[in-house]
């Protein structure tokens, strides 16, 4: 059983042959190679899910909703059935509330970059630094007045212009993304919120949401960036 989650950065693979074997390759890398890629994937039962997921052309291939298969993989990696799922991908956010490991209601935001990871990415390219130091970034906050990806850009620029000091403006960056999602969390809130995608892995954000919600346990399951993937081999 094979499950592909293919985002709108990075194309996520899990294959359960008794164990479970992960890989990930940029997407614009396999659709550029993309007979090669899928034609391992004949004569497997495979599950797809995740942005490009109807591009998907492998004959017997099921296709399932991106929300769907990330609770399912959440609920795998964590032993939960009840908690708030928090995924920030490429291009989308998602924040479901979970209860009885089925999806209850759900906020998402596909029509703007500024609380997804492009966003970030963005704002680290303008800094000079890498992302992870970005996704590590917190303390005192230079404000950033923008909620859109491309003005927040040139906020960033004049600030730099300004000299105020970069780990500033990154720990700013971190908390307008968060003052953007911190409203869906709130209305989806539960007592466990589970991170999915490979922003998952910031420990600035977990400080945000930890502040912002006292009491709630926050998981931050391995490998996070392949919850999509691995909803796709369970059930």
């Amino acid at each position: 059983m094979t499950g592909i989650d293919l985002g709108s950065r990075f194309v996520k693979i899990v294959t359960s042959s008794g164990t479970l074997i992960f890989s990930m390759v940029p997407t614009i890398e396999f659709y550029r190679n993309f007979d090669d890629f899928t034609a391992r994937f004949k004569g497997e039962k495979v599950r797809a899910t995740g942005y490009g997921r109807y591009a998907l052309d492998i004959p017997g291939a099921e296709v399932i909703p991106e929300i769907q298969a990330h609770v399912r993989g959440a609920s795998r990696a964590t032993g939960l059935t009840g908690f708030t799922l928090l995924d920030i991908g490429g291009q989308d956010t998602k924040v479901v509330r979970v209860k009885h490991g089925l999806p209850d209601d759900f906020l998402t935001n596909d029509k703007c970059a500024a609380s997804c990871g492009k966003f970030l990415e963005t704002a680290s390219e303008a800094l000079g630094i890498t992302l992870d130091q970005l996704l590590n970034s917190s303390g005192e906050a230079a404000p950033l007045s923008s909620t859109c990806a491309i003005f927040a850009e040139s906020e960033i620029i004049s600030l730099l212009a300004g000299r105020t000091p970069v780990a500033k403006i990154a720990s700013g960056v971190m908390l307008a993304m968060f003052q953007r999602i911190r409203p869906w969390i709130a209305a989806m809130l539960s007592h466990d919120i589970v991170l999915s995608g490979g922003i998952a892995n910031s420990p600035a954000l977990s400080e945000l949401i930890a502040s912002s919600f006292p009491g709630i346990r926050i998981h931050v399951p391995q490998r996070p960036e392949f919850l999509g993937a691995l909803g796709c081999i369970d059930g």
